[in-house]
């Protein structure tokens, strides 16, 4: 019974706004004749195709994996500074979120030595990083196991011969 006397309703509000156009239109027609532009209503006029597209930047997938690879450099470096695996940073695709975590000290310090093209690159298989397994799930490590060389805390580092010691 309600679906009935909606659909009465409906009609009787088409039939209503049929007869009000009617009775609207010699209005308007005296209204054009005298110049006055007919009323459109709150409708935006829409701009041309052509600069909806030179307004709207193209998506660049190489600056997206660019970003992603220095995120994964980041962490990297991250993971170096505490002697451990940091936490993850947000919004990581699933892949690194699997391979980031296993990564070893050792492979840490190829990658925070590699440029963003080249880790973009490993990260979307192009080609591999030497000495860094391939993008893939990796056991996880909870830490790193201590440096060879590391006494009770102090850390014993060969810079090399030619290698002078940091002074801010």
């Amino acid at each position: 019974m309600k679906r009935f006397v909606a659909a009465v309703a409906s009609a009787l509000r088409a039939v209503l706004s049929v007869l009000r156009g009617l009775v609207m239109l010699p209005f308007r027609l005296v209204g054009v004749l005298m110049g006055v532009p007919p009323d459109v209503g709150d409708i935006p006029s829409l701009a041309p195709l052509e600069n909806m597209k030179a307004a709207e930047p193209p998506f660049n997938q190489q600056q997206v994996c660019d970003d992603i690879a220095a995120t994964v450099l980041g962490w990297c470096a991250d993971s170096l500074m505490g002697d451990r695996p940091a936490p993850l940073p947000p919004r990581l695709p699933i892949a690194l979120r699997e391979w980031l975590p296993g990564l070893s000290r050792q492979e840490c310090e190829i990658v925070v030595n590699c440029e963003i093209v080249d880790i973009s690159a490993h990260c979307r298989g192009f080609f591999a990083i030497s000495g860094v397994r391939p993008l893939g799930p990796l056991p996880l490590l909870g830490g790193w196991p201590a440096r060879p060389g590391a006494e009770s805390g102090n850390e014993v580092t060969d810079y090399g011969e030619d290698a002078a010691p940091f002074r801010p």
